[in-house]
C-alpha cells in the first residue's frame, strides 16, 4: 500500500548534524521507512519536500487532492512570530485540517506549535526553560489509551511551548515543565513537543554543540548528556504514528 506524505520542512538543521545526519524531511524519511517495515513490510511512502521556511511553494490543488497526510517539522524559529512564511504556514495548516479531513498531518515540536497557533493557542518561551534530551511524559487517560501504557520517554529539544489546549483538540501528555506535550483531534492531528524522529545521536551532536556555541549552561549540558542515558519509546512512537497515518490509532 503506498501513502503519498508532503514534509513541510521549516528549517535547516546545524551543520553538524547536517554533516552527520541529514536534513529534518531526511530523518522523518527514515523514521517512516523503518517504521513501516517493522509495522508491515508491504506499507511504501512517497515523499515530497517543501521548504516553506524559504520558499514559497505548497502543494497544488491537484496535489493535495493526492496527498494522504503532511508533516511539519521542527524548527528553530518561533511560531508565534509575524512574518510572512510562518503566517502562510499556520494559514496552509489550518486549512487543511478544516477543509481537507482525508488529509493526516503530523506535527513536530515547531510543527506542534504551528498547529495550536492555528487553533488559538499561544506560544510562549518556556518560564521553565528548555527541555533537553529524553523526558518522560506523563499520559492522560486518552493518552494511555492511544499508547497502551502510562508514560513514554521521548526526545526533546526546545524552550518555547505551547500555552494551552487548541479547540476540538484533546490532550495526549504532560511534564511538570511543559503541560501541553502532546495533541490529537480525531483521527486526523497528532502532534508532539518532542521528538520521535530524533535518534540519540542527532540530540547528543545538537546539545554538543549548543553547549560549546555558548547557548547552553554547563549545568544544562550536564543533565543532559544523564538524560541521553535513558532509553526512549522509539519504537512505540513511530508504529503509533504509522498506526496513525493507516487510520487505525484508537484515541
Amino acid at each position: 500500500m503506498k501513502y503519498k506524505i508532503a514534509i513541510f520542512n521549516a528549517d535547516l538543521p546545524m551543520n553538524t548534524v547536517t554533516q552527520n545526519y541529514g536534513d529534518y524531511a531526511h530523518m522523518f524519511k527514515n523514521m517512516f521507512t523503518r517504521a513501516a517495515a517493522a509495522y508491515d513490510s508491504s506499507l511504501e511512502f512517497v515523499f515530497n519536500t517543501y521548504n516553506v521556511y524559504k520558499e514559497d511553494i505548497y502543494p497544488s490543488k491537484e496535489q493535495f487532492d493526492e496527498l494522504d497526510a503532511i508533516v511539519i517539522t521542527g524548527s528553530k524559529y518561533y511560531a508565534g512570530d509575524n512574518v510572512p512564511w510562518i503566517n502562510k504556514l499556520t494559514e496552509v495548516v489550518k486549512n487543511v485540517i478544516e477543509n481537507r479531513k482525508e488529509i493526516k498531518v503530523l506535527g513536530v515540536c515547531f510543527g506542534h506549535q504551528i498547529i495550536g497557533r492555528a487553533f488559538g493557542s499561544s506560544i510562549v518561551a518556556n518560564p521553565n526553560g528548555w527541555e533537553i534530551a529524553p523526558y518522560e511524559i506523563q499520559l492522560t487517560e486518552v493518552g494511555k489509551r492511544v499508547f497502551a501504557k502510562d508514560s513514554l520517554i521521548i526526545n526533546q529539544m526546545h524552550q518555547d511551548i505551547v500555552s494551552d489546549i487548541p479547540k476540538g483538540f484533546e490532550l495526549l501528555a504532560s511534564t511538570k515543565t511543559c503541560s501541553n506535550q502532546a495533541f490529537i483531534k480525531g483521527g486526523q492531528v497528532l502532534s508532539f513537543q518532542g521528538h520521535p524522529e530524533f535518534s540519540k545521536e542527532v540530540v547528543k551532536t545538537m546539545t554538543s554543540t549548543r553547549f560549546d556555541n555558548g547557548l547552553f549552561t554547563e549545568e544544562q549540558f550536564t543533565d543532559a548528556e544523564k538524560r541521553l542515558q535513558k532509553d526512549t519509546d522509539t519504537s512505540l512512537l513511530e508504529q503509533t504514528i504509522i498506526k496513525f497515518m493507516m487510520g487505525k490509532l484508537i484515541a
